[in-house]
């Protein structure tokens, strides 16, 4: 991966964390910091609950809070541009060494206006259902939970409003991943 990543010198790598692997993502983000001079974001639960800790606790530049694509696809333009990323919705960001924290974005209410995941991009047959070993992906038709949960922190990162794909679209998403992939075997989240 590193050679990879040297080879191509990005503007911008996005690290999806977990709060198990968290302290293994460090040591990724490291090695890439070492390596190149990229600007590193991280994605996920975890970082947007904790985004001061995610910052002050990596080599990490910068933490995209709650849903990822907008501001993901704002901070790429904005690196690539040379803009400042004080604007950019949902992002916390180091500056002079201190945490800085951009207002939230707003949660997006056409979930059919996001475009299906670029899986063609994957090496799809190193993702294989335990119990068959055969390849399988997930399709997400919905976003929230109005719930409350105590063991649950999807509300921190989808928000408590369900928002629903409209079926057409999942299923035009669920032809796809059998007609370009070849994949049967598909998780529903």
């Amino acid at each position: 991966l590193l050679g990879k990543l040297e080879h191509i010198t990005p503007n911008l790598v996005i690290i999806a964390v977990s709060t198990p692997t968290f302290l293994n993502d460090i040591q990724v983000i490291n090695l890439i910091k070492d390596k190149i001079d990229t600007h590193v974001s991280l994605t996920g639960m975890h970082t947007t609950i904790f985004p001061d800790k995610a910052l002050e606790g990596s080599r990490a530049d910068s933490v995209i809070r709650g849903e990822p694509e907008l501001t993901s696809l704002e901070l790429a333009k904005s690196l690539f541009n040379r803009h400042p990323l004080n604007k950019i919705q949902g992002l916390s960001y180091k500056h002079e060494g201190m945490a800085l924290h951009n207002p939230e974005r707003p949660l997006i209410d056409n979930l059919d206006l996001l475009p299906f995941p670029a899986r063609e991009m994957l090496n799809t047959r190193r993702y294989r259902l335990p119990m068959n070993l055969q390849p399988y992906t997930f399709i997400v038709p919905s976003r929230g939970c109005w719930h409350d949960c105590v063991f649950c922190q999807v509300k921190n990162y989808y928000g408590k409003q369900l928002r629903l794909r409209n079926t057409e679209n999942v299923i035009s998403e669920i032809e796809e991943v059998v007609r370009k992939l070849g994949i049967a075997n598909i998780a529903v989240l």
